[in-house]
């Protein structure tokens, strides 16, 4: 399939944060040494858990809902720790490091690269005011033709309305549209209603999604042009 529009979803899609590495520090604190790509992975399958089991609530302000995460989170790691202790000291852990979304390895450069090569860029995302700060902190809206934020339209993935929002104002044909996100319940339903193609990223394979079958699965948006092979516009 030659497609002409690629729509992106944003966090740990095209952007990251070192959560890991800062859960790795607080532990320390607490005495409890964990590998940071343990911890990676414990994230990322309680991330699924989440999508899966409880919609819409990682969007949430953390207050609402990362104490409850975190006991899902330690539960992976096998780790019996005071949620409310090690609540509090990650939260003045991340308001003394900055929390900052950053480009996942080769990201940038694979849509530079699609870009360069006449693919329209689009991003679809649930995010909240700061969705444009980050775009711009990475040197993101520069590679976008279209950018549809929830916060700012007020409807949220995996409702139809947003995906037909996004091709409504971009002009694109949605036959022609080939959405990628890792959120299988928001990105894969969602557009599949607008009937929009879509590719999961997973860098751990099916791990955290086993229920999921019959969709294309890549580690990272970096993999997505031999996935395209070659583009065609």
């Amino acid at each position: 399939m030659a497609y002409e529009y690629l729509w992106f979803d944003l966090g740990m899609t095209l952007v990251e944060t070192s959560r890991s590495i800062r859960y790795q520090k607080v532990l320390e604190d607490f005495q409890i040494v964990k590998e940071e790509k343990e911890i990676r992975k414990a994230y990322h399958i309680t991330d699924k858990i989440f999508m899966r089991e409880y919609p819409h609530v990682l969007g949430q302000s953390p207050e609402k809902f990362f104490p409850w995460y975190l006991g899902v989170l330690n539960y992976e790691l096998n780790i019996r720790i005071s949620i409310p202790e090690v609540y509090e000291a990650l939260m003045e852990k991340k308001t003394n490091e900055s929390q900052q979304w950053k480009c996942i390895q080769g990201v940038k450069e694979t849509l530079e690269r699609l870009k360069e090569q006449g693919m329209k860029l689009g991003l679809i995302s649930n995010w909240d005011s700061t969705c444009r700060e980050v775009l711009k902190n990475n040197g993101l809206d520069q590679l976008l033709d279209t950018i549809v934020i929830s916060s700012e339209i007020e409807i949220e993935k995996p409702d139809v309305k947003i995906f037909e929002y996004a091709l409504s104002i971009s002009g694109a044909d949605r036959k022609l549209s080939l959405y990628i996100g890792d959120n299988y319940y928001d990105d894969a339903i969602g557009s599949a209603k607008a009937g929009i193609d879509c590719i999961l990223v997973n860098p751990y394979g099916t791990l955290g999604m086993e229920e999921i079958k019959n969709i294309e699965i890549i580690p990272s948006v970096a993999e997505l042009e031999s996935v395209l092979g070659g583009v065609s516009v």
